[in-house]
């Protein structure tokens, strides 16, 4: 699923990566980012 595009919701910014929500439904689910313009989520987070 690397490059793969996906939408999601920016939560939270520190100083070495973001928070991202995955499901409008399920605020559990939360991945961790990198810091770039279109930040990438390691696959094994998915």
């Amino acid at each position: 699923m690397e490059g793969f595009p996906f939408v999601g919701t920016l939560i939270e910014v520190h100083a070495d990566h973001v928070l991202i929500a995955g499901d409008p439904n399920d605020p559990t689910v939360r991945y961790r980012g990198t810091r770039e313009s279109r930040p990438m989520v390691d696959g094994s987070e998915i």
